[in-house]
């Protein structure tokens, strides 16, 4: 088994499984990230990796540093996607003039944040035919002002942020907005991970050029 998971045809099978993982979670983030199909192939992916690392990591010249810099870092953010999606979490809440703690989570629970959200101020452009075509919400984050728009979240601090997802109107007239709050506690090790392949990637692009310059 040892030996077939070194082998190319094992490495040529890991790299079409992260095309296809990549595909899988463009199209489908949540509820992809903890199906099964996606766990397994992440499991795998991150074996053949470790393999490739215990065997590469060293050769008769030395600790081969560029190698092992870019692979832990790939390893790494393979283990924050495989370990990070069922500690991911996210919540929704619904943000009114008076101040609330309270969201619901996807398993329709009840959670309280740690700091309390109130709406501010709502505006929305409507489009020619006056269907709403960008809203904006001024959220009071405990007394700080944020302005959090669709698509452009406020990070209240790394690893959690907080979206303008919705709005709706109660039967006396009043705008809430809908946020959906996102926790991540992996953020840190795949945003480290993603850098150490970025400086892997440097380090041997500087030394080809190095060789280069030799020749």
């Amino acid at each position: 088994m040892v030996q077939y998971l070194l082998s190319a045809e094992a490495t040529y099978l890991s790299l079409a499984i992260a095309v296809a993982i990549s595909v899988a979670l463009g199209l489908q983030s949540e509820p992809a990230a903890t199906s099964w199909p996606v766990v397994g192939a992440l499991l795998y992916l991150l074996t053949v990796l470790s393999l490739v690392i215990l065997r590469g990591w060293r050769n008769t010249s030395g600790v081969r540093w560029r190698f092992l810099v870019t692979h832990c870092g790939l390893w790494l953010a393979v283990a924050s996607l495989l370990f990070g999606a069922p500690d991911k979490q996210v919540l929704r809440m619904q943000v009114g003039e008076e101040p609330s703690r309270e969201a619901i989570n996807e398993q329709g629970e009840k959670s309280y944040l740690d700091y309390e959200l109130r709406l501010e101020k709502f505006d929305m452009k409507e489009s020619a035919s006056g269907t709403p075509e960008q809203f904006r919400a001024t959220v009071a984050i405990d007394d700080k002002l944020v302005d959090i728009e669709v698509n452009s979240p406020y990070s209240h601090h790394y690893g959690e942020d907080i979206y303008l997802v919705n709005y709706e109107k109660d039967l006396a007239g009043r705008t809430h907005c809908i946020v959906q709050i996102v926790r991540d506690p992996w953020q840190v090790a795949m945003t480290t991970g993603v850098v150490m392949m970025l400086v892997g990637a440097v380090l041997m692009f500087l030394q080809g050029a190095r060789k280069g310059a030799k020749l």
